[in-house]
């Protein structure tokens, strides 16, 4: 081994010490031992500062009272702190910060407590602990059963009512009111096909005649290429064992059905027959127009000729016979109505005007020399020229209706038939007592259809232009069509473009037989001038000329200046002394006279007048005994006079209503005939005393849809509202008030396809989702899109529907029965000022309209984020949530 002969370690020789006494003098070597002592303390005290700077609050147990480290369990605290705070006097602000502390809950729908929640669309749960400063909340996840299913508890039901209890007076023993049928459909998840079944087969397990007849039979069609819903309701009627009949190489079968009731040109269904003679049974089993050979037997035709003369048809041949009915789905909510197609309305019918003649228009062009003084804006609506001397043939002197004006030179009059000679300066014309040498005469080639209607039609030269829908015509061809209005010259016609070839045209007198439009403004509000004020002690009387008011009508008092006020607020009629004056049970002291004289001061009233074509509503004017002998050969016979023709047969049941004479004679009774607008009852005694009203039917309730806003009143005020008829005007026309309603101005509106239903209106033996064939809306068999997660604490999302305190929409973008995990939520951010504490929250879930979402027994989970702030300071790395300030 080697060794270094200069490693100490190897050798025993050492390093003397060297001595410098006589090299540095002694003051020299205190000095530079001072300096050095000095830097040895200055040094010792960064490092302990930079000790103290490094202590992490983290190192203290905040949560174990017994930690030695934490200086609240301790008398030890920082040097460096303590001496800058002496030596500022105790007046240094110490530095803060604040963290944030991040924590997750799950909450689950199954930890709720079931007792006070029984489902888990709504509970309130506690969060584990109490979170402090909690700064936001957001939700972090979601796991949520997709178990909306397209019939639920809150679209389940349907609502009818049927004609045949109405005709027949079948009043439910308990409501005394006509029966309303209902059905409840299974909670699930449905194609058009198997919806279609289960409302069949639901409905066919509902008795008629208020559940003491026969079970109803309808026909449901859902037709997803079309979107239109059917309900055809049938009374069936079981006919004998192979009661077709067939005729080889004909389409034609009869039919035997022993006293059948039904007449030629009707149209039945039948159900159940075979397939016959080649002829399927689909064939057979639809909508026949029929043809009757006798009380026994009928004919129909198919379009499929028979392969042999055969009789058959089996043993479940029935005749279906088509029953009136009316769905209520205004009158109901949880109803199926929205998801096949039908708008939140009972069924109804539209307002008309019938057409009474559809016919070709020939108009001859007329050319005067000089300016014949018309114009387009000049009130010539029917108005007549006098025809001297025309020269054209066929020959139109005399009387002519003038349809338009061409020029200032030319106008347009209507002739009965196209013009084969015309001619040229040859004749005059004579109007309002002027007469016009004749330049022209010649055909107007444009084509036009002239309809006349049975009453007015509403429609002024200022609608020209506007859309006409035809209906129901019976021209050839059809005009079921809409068309624009090209001319108006009479209140009872007006004209639209087409042609229609000879033989084509209708003309009937019978009202509904020619075809009907639409009624074009049916609806009249009415304003009323206020002429004078008399005051009194406690009442005030107001003068306004034929007001047609009645005691308990809300008007409001309109441009009017009085002391104490009383403009602008609503009022009952508190009496009517006459037709021109009516009490409010307020006083005033003054009023102006200012807008009384110049005639702006009015009364606002909810008073319509309904233009409605036979509207069949008809009253009692006179009940009182007559002479004679009631057909049973007992009691007494009593005369009632209805104020309209009350159109009835020989024994028709009819029932009366709000009868005024002593005793009141409220029932329904067999009636026997005496005049057009009389008939005679049988009862059981002379009456005591006469009656002057009463009603005819069970009561004059109505719904109206449709309107637009009309005289200042908004259609929220009109359309769906339940109105009673007031006074009946003619057949044509009556009024109701609407006590929620103020008129600013009488006005004549309300569009013009309005709809009426009532207990005479809206039946109709097949009800579909269409208005004058138009869709109202498609089927909806995909469920909701959507739900709400809400939470009073936590409202982050607003919504243009009603559901309040949303936190987050939950899309249910996955089938039913499938779990969803997609959402869209806002945290909830306490920015002003943080929470101070949170330990429970609220949760429900609720479909877009507010009802709770059907979980069927399933329950769901989320996660929520929370953010507390805990306050620190630099130097203690404390929380002045433990008293540090």
């Amino acid at each position: 081994m080697d060794f270094d002969e200069n490693d100490l370690l190897n050798s025993n020789s050492f390093i003397s010490e060297p001595d410098l006494t006589n090299e540095v003098q002694s003051d020299f070597n205190n000095e530079f031992k001072n300096y050095y002592k000095n830097e040895q303390q200055i040094s010792e005290k960064r490092k302990l500062k930079e000790s103290l700077d490094r202590l992490s609050i983290r190192s203290v147990r905040l949560e174990e009272d017994t930690d030695d480290q934490s200086i609240m369990n301790t008398n030890r605290f920082g040097v460096t702190a303590s001496l800058k705070s002496l030596q500022s006097g105790g007046n240094q602000q110490q530095n803060r910060k604040t963290k944030e502390i991040l924590t997750y809950i799950s909450i689950d729908s199954r930890d709720r407590d079931k007792l006070l929640y029984k489902k888990p669309s709504y509970f309130k749960i506690f969060l584990g602990k109490t979170f402090y400063n909690v700064k936001t909340i957001r939700l972090s996840s979601i796991e949520f059963p997709n178990t909306n299913a397209v019939i639920n508890t809150s679209n389940h039901h349907i609502y009818w009512r049927n004609q045949e209890d109405i005709v027949n007076d079948t009043l439910n023993a308990i409501t005394k009111t006509y029966p309303e049928y209902s059905v409840q459909l299974r909670t699930g998840s449905y194609v058009s096909t198997s919806l279609q079944s289960e409302i069949a087969n639901k409905v066919s397990l509902v008795k008629r005649k208020d559940n003491l007849g026969s079970f109803h039979y309808f026909l449901v069609s859902l037709d997803i290429d079309t979107d239109v819903v059917t309900f055809t309701s049938l009374i069936l009627t079981q006919l004998s064992n192979n009661s077709l009949q067939t005729s080889v190489n004909t389409g034609i079968i009869v039919v035997t059905a022993p006293d059948h009731g039904f007449v030629s040109g009707e149209n039945i269904y039948l159900v159940g027959a075979q397939t016959l003679a080649g002829i399927q049974s689909s064939t057979i089993n639809t909508k026949q127009k029929i043809t009757v050979l006798n009380p026994n037997t009928f004919i129909f035709e198919v379009n499929v000729n028979a392969s042999q003369t055969l009789t058959g048809g089996g043993n479940t041949l029935k005749t279906g016979k088509i029953a009136p009915f009316q769905l209520l789905f205004g009158e109901h909510s949880t109803t199926i109505a929205q998801n096949i197609g039908y708008p939140l309305e009972n069924s109804s019918e539209l307002i008309n005007t019938y057409i009474k003649s559809i016919t070709n228009l020939y108009q001859a062009i007329i050319t005067t020399t000089t300016p014949h003084n018309l114009s387009k804006t000049t009130n010539f609506l029917g108005k007549t020229c006098i025809m001297y001397s025309s020269g054209v043939s066929p020959n139109i002197d005399g009387a002519l209706i003038i349809t338009d004006v061409v020029s200032s030179t030319s106008f347009l009059a209507s002739i009965n038939s196209k013009l084969v000679l015309e001619s040229y300066n040859s004749g005059q014309v004579v109007f309002n007592s002027i007469t016009y040498n004749i330049q022209s005469i010649s055909n107007y080639n444009t084509g036009t259809i002239l309809v006349t209607t049975h009453t007015i039609h509403n429609y002024t030269l200022s609608n020209i232009g506007t859309d006409i829908t035809l209906l129901e015509t019976k021209t050839t061809p059809n005009l079921d069509d809409t068309f624009k209005l090209l001319n108006v010259f009479d209140d009872k016609s007006f004209v639209i473009g087409g042609s229609l070839p000879s033989g084509g045209e209708s003309i009937n007198n019978d009202i509904g037989s020619s075809g009907k439009i639409s009624r074009f403004k049916p609806l009249t509000t009415y304003t009323i001038h206020i002429s004078n004020i008399i005051t009194s002690s406690s009442t005030t009387t107001l003068l306004c000329h034929n007001h047609n008011l009645q005691l308990g009508d809300i008007i409001m008092l309109k441009n009017i200046k009085t002391s104490p006020p009383i403009a602008n607020i609503p009022y009952t009629i508190y009496a009517i002394p006459s037709s021109n004056s009516v009490v409010i049970n307020t006083a005033i002291n003054t009023f102006n006279t200012d807008t009384i004289l110049n005639e702006t001061a009015y009364l606002s009233t909810g008073l319509f007048t309904v233009s409605f074509p036979s509207h069949s509503f008809n009253k009692i004017i006179s009940i009182q005994n007559t002479s004679g002998i009631p057909s049973s050969g007992l009691g007494s016979l009593i005369k009632v006079q209805t104020q309209l023709p009350h159109n009835f047969s020989n024994n028709q049941l009819i029932r009366f209503n709000q009868t005024n004479s002593t005793p009141s004679i409220d029932n329904s009774y067999n009636i026997t005939i005496t005049s057009p607008d009389t008939f005679t009852i049988p009862y059981s005694y002379p009456i005591i005393s006469s009656g002057t009203s009463g009603i005819i039917g069970f009561d004059q309730k109505f719904y109206i849809y449709n309107s637009i806003n009309i005289g200042g009143i908004s259609e929220l005020n009109i359309n769906s509202k339940e109105f009673m008829v007031r006074d009946i005007i003619d057949k044509d026309t009556f009024t109701f008030y609407n006590n929620g309603a103020f008129a600013t101005s009488t006005e004549k509106g309300g569009g013009s396809n309005l709809y009426i239903s009532s207990l005479l209106h809206g039946f109709n033996g097949q009800q579909t989702n269409t208005k004058n064939s138009v869709l109202n809306r498609s089927i909806n068999l995909q469920g909701e899109n959507y739900s709400f997660l809400c939470s009073p604490q936590l409202s982050t999302m607003m919504n243009t529907g009603k559901v309040n305190n949303v936190f987050a929409r939950i899309s249910l973008s996955e089938s039913p029965g499938s779990m969803v995990f997609t959402f869209l939520s806002n945290p909830k951010n306490f920015d002003t000022v943080p929470l101070n504490s949170l330990e429970d929250l609220e949760f429900s879930i609720v479909n877009y309209d507010g009802t709770e979402y059907e979980f069927n027994d399933l329950d769901y989970s989320f996660t929520l984020e929370i953010t507390e702030i805990q306050d620190v300071i630099d130097n203690f790395n404390l929380s002045s949530k433990r008293g540090v300030i």
